[in-house]
């Protein structure tokens, strides 16, 4: 959600969930046949996103920028400024 919410990007581990999946229940879960080691790798690796996220966004313009925000569960959008 960190790189939705901060970078306007999908969630890389979205695309990953079941068809008709409850994303915010699946996100949470642990297979059966996933090992401890596959569930750290994909933890890691989404660190490692939000960290080149950031520093993406320091590089560019720091936390205060223009935002687009929109919100599934009500379907409405705002835009502004935003200090992060």
């Amino acid at each position: 959600m960190f790189g939705w919410r901060i970078a306007g990007e999908r969630p890389v581990t979205q695309l990953m969930a079941p068809e008709g999946a409850d994303l915010d229940q699946w996100q949470f879960t642990v297979g059966e046949d996933e090992t401890a080691e596959q569930v750290y790798a994909l933890w890691d690796a989404a660190v490692q996103r939000s960290r080149q996220r950031m520093a993406d966004i320091l590089a560019r313009n720091g936390l205060t920028r223009a935002v687009t925000w929109s919100s599934t569960a009500s379907g409405r959008a705002s835009a502004g400024t935003s200090a992060i």
